[in-house]
């Protein structure tokens, strides 16, 4: 919305818009040409006019992916944050989720160790789900 946007109730707005025109059509108050009928609210049925641009049906999801450089993680991350979320967050109401989700492909194969130090902290960090497979 913008400062200058305001909300009105369509019937208040209509009944305005009818008293405006009735005073203008008057004799006196304009070319003395026919009088206009005053605007009738929409009905909402088939063949009624669709809403203005600044009415219509906004997106309400959003949903996007990315990858980001393991080596670089914090930074790539840092400016998805700037760029993206901060945007959606600002916005009154909005639920906004960040998946991470990690892929690795190890030719070798983990050690034990790893796998141990790696399981542990994806519960300690609450991770929903975290698996290795031999493939």
């Amino acid at each position: 919305m913008t400062r200058e946007a305001v909300l009105v109730k369509p019937d208040v707005a209509f009944a305005q818009l009818g008293r405006e025109q009735a005073k203008s059509s008057q004799p006196g108050a304009g070319d003395g040409g026919p009088v206009p009928e005053p605007p009738k609210p929409p009905e909402g049925g088939e063949g009624a006019e669709p809403p203005p641009p600044s009415v219509r049906a906004r997106p309400r999801r959003f949903h996007a992916a990315a990858r980001v450089d393991a080596m670089r993680l914090l930074r790539d991350v840092g400016q998805i944050q700037d760029e993206i979320v901060q945007h959606l967050t600002a916005l009154i109401g909005a639920e906004v989720e960040v998946v991470v989700e990690i892929h690795a492909r190890i030719p070798d194969g983990v050690p034990e160790g790893t796998v141990r130090t790696v399981a542990e902290n994806c519960r300690t960090l609450h991770f929903e789900s975290a698996t290795f497979e031999e493939e």
